[in-house]
């Protein structure tokens, strides 16, 4: 499910939202590479667009794995959060998206950054049952399109519930771009971010993060 550009309540849940953003000052701007299609050049991706306009492919950092992860929790409830930035892509146009995820691996660790390493989970968690609800989940993505300017909005959702029966993600998806031979465009998430009930600390944020994507 994507949430669309009003940002509204949807039910407990995945979600996904669709936005048109404002000018943003970049907080960090990551370049690190990723996996590449044609070619890596100075930390940036370069990506030869797809031959057939009418399909999209997606591409995220970091081999598509989330990373900034954390562990959040009450008392009695907890669950893994991490994140991730994506593109989306056809021929002739590109759109940023960030994804918010949670789950609950048997085997925890948490990802600290792109190339930052792992740490084990606490044992204590496995004592806990997986499931959190949220007040709000917030996931404030940054894109830019060829000149370079960084823009940006927020995606919000209110009232939902995480089990540990399978994992839940949040999808917040930046507006299409045209693609221009040799154009760079950035997808970053100014840390994901969700108050959890009960859990006594009130609104929480993962690190910020982002990539660039070269088309050639």
């Amino acid at each position: 499910m994507r949430k669309q550009m009003s940002i509204h309540a949807q039910a407990p849940g995945s979600g996904r939202n669709n936005l048109v953003g404002r000018r943003h000052t970049p907080r960090r701007l990551l370049t690190t590479a990723a996996s590449g299609i044609t070619a890596l050049a100075c930390g940036t991706l370069m990506l030869a667009a797809p031959a057939q306009a009418s399909t999209t492919q997606t591409l995220c950092g970091a081999g598509g794995g989330y990373v900034n992860e954390a562990i959040w929790q009450t008392s009695t409830t907890w669950g893994r959060a991490g994140e991730r930035v994506c593109w989306e892509y056809s021929s002739t146009q590109v759109r940023a998206f960030a994804q918010l995820r949670i789950d609950w691996p048997s085997d925890c660790t948490l990802t600290l950054g792109y190339g930052a390493g792992e740490v084990g989970c606490p044992t204590r968690e496995f004592t806990k049952l997986g499931r959190l609800t949220f007040y709000t989940i917030q996931i404030p993505l940054r894109w830019s399109d060829v000149d370079g300017v960084i823009r940006g909005g927020t995606c919000t959702w209110t009232n939902q519930t995480a089990f540990s029966v399978n994992s839940a993600t949040w999808t917040c998806d930046g507006p299409w771009m045209n693609i221009q031979k040799g154009g760079r465009y950035y997808s970053g998430v100014a840390g994901a971010g969700a108050d959890v009930k009960n859990d006594g600390d009130g609104l929480k944020f993962l690190t910020p993060t982002g990539r660039y994507l070269n088309f050639t």
